[in-house]
């Protein structure tokens, strides 16, 4: 990947839950410009709108909503997965008390419910949460401690009316914010100081 494109892909990240949130927009990426005839041109931000252009093929970075659709994926899936049953079996055998934390993509709790159903109708899916829920099982399966937070940072974000992602600019976007963290925090806290979940 050239620089070039790594910026224009850095830039489509951060302002992609905004333009999605835009009425008639059904799609957005990161491409050549099919004007040009040619992929030697400069990548640019496709924006597909309602009525006039085709939503394109999920980019890569969609996918992680969606179960797996080919070869790729499906062994993407099984590394994480035999990883993270390792990372449990070692620190179980040297005592320590291990808990799986599966944090939160910005559009998984942006606090516009429009917003969200509409990346959901892009992608094609009727939840954000399949890599949340996956762990979960594998969590399930493997005896392992589990919080997720993206579900409950989203209803919050929803109660509040607040994002949790982004700073200033580009609010929305990009890593935890201090709301975020503190969210975040407040959650892993009641979690490991549970009587549940308690040290004998």
């Amino acid at each position: 990947m050239s620089k070039t494109l790594e910026q224009v892909v850095r830039v489509k990240e951060r302002i992609e839950a905004e333009i999605l949130g835009k009425p008639g927009v059904t799609g957005i990426d990161v491409g050549y410009d099919p004007r040009s005839g040619t992929e030697s041109s400069e990548p640019v931000i496709r924006v597909y709108v309602a009525n006039k252009q085709s939503a394109p093929e999920l980019t890569v970075e969609n996918m992680i909503y969606l179960e797996p659709r080919d070869a790729v994926w499906n062994e993407a899936w099984h590394v994480t997965e035999g990883l993270l049953k390792e990372i449990h079996n070692e620190v179980n055998q040297k005592g320590a008390k291990f808990v799986l934390v599966v944090g939160s993509n910005p559009i998984q709790v942006h606090p516009d419910r429009a917003v969200r159903e509409r990346f959901q109708s892009y992608v094609g899916v009727d939840n954000l949460f399949y890599p949340n829920l996956r762990l979960e099982r594998l969590a399930n399966r493997e005896q392992i401690d589990f919080l997720d937070l993206a579900q409950p940072m989203q209803s919050n974000a929803d109660e509040k009316k607040v994002f949790l992602h982004g700073f200033g600019k580009e609010i929305g976007n990009g890593h935890w914010n201090a709301d975020g963290h503190r969210e975040a925090a407040e959650l892993i806290e009641q979690k490991m100081c549970s009587k549940d979940d308690s040290q004998p």
